[in-house]
């Protein structure tokens, strides 16, 4: 049988309060000068995931990769809830690119349930976007650094956290579904 909501402690909760430190806020009290460069080049731009160049600790230049989220219901909805399409994940791959070429560092902070899941994503080349990431990544020469700031579910996570060191900020996650997603497939039996 399945495990019921209440025989288990749900500590992945607290990777989603309102109230928690955010990527935005992380960027504003650790990077000055933080230029956001927009778009994927390609389709458009996406509301969540966002990037720039900007100096670390006021010394050293680097591009910053984040996912923005929001503490208010209405900057919530405005970054899609922390779920990204696909044209924000180009663009991530842009900004992974041009740090190569420019051989700077980079910082990715990641917070997301996961990739926006809308058929619109579908058709606008979620998978393929997500899977170019994890190998642009992956080949980078210049060094990427990873904080798990809250959540990091799914691919929608992976797609920004390839990173040479990754850190996890205290009640944060890092799991290959969220646990709703988990628990609606290990969970889901036909009703009696």
């Amino acid at each position: 049988c399945c495990i019921k909501p209440e025989h288990y402690h749900a500590d992945y909760t607290k990777a989603r309060r309102a109230d928690r430190l955010q990527t935005q806020d992380i960027i504003q009290q650790l990077f000055e000068n933080f230029i956001e460069l927009a778009g994927d080049g390609k389709v458009g731009y996406d509301r969540c995931i966002r990037g720039g160049l900007a100096l670390l600790c006021g010394r050293t230049p680097c591009v910053v990769v984040a996912n923005f989220k929001g503490h208010e219901p209405s900057a919530m909805r405005d970054a899609n809830f922390g779920m990204a399409e696909p044209a924000g994940y180009r663009m991530a791959c842009r900004m992974f690119q041009l740090a190569e070429h420019f051989k700077l560092p980079v910082v990715t902070l990641v917070d997301t349930p996961g990739a926006y899941p809308s058929f619109s994503s579908e058709v606008n080349g979620q998978p393929e976007a997500i899977a170019t990431n994890l190998l642009v990544m992956a080949g980078l020469k210049t060094p990427i650094i990873t904080v798990m700031v809250g959540e990091g579910g799914s691919g929608g996570a992976f797609a920004l956290a390839v990173g040479d060191r990754i850190g996890m900020m205290s009640d944060g996650y890092y799991g290959v579904i969220t646990p709703e997603g988990a628990a609606s497939i290990l969970c889901r039996y036909p009703n009696d």
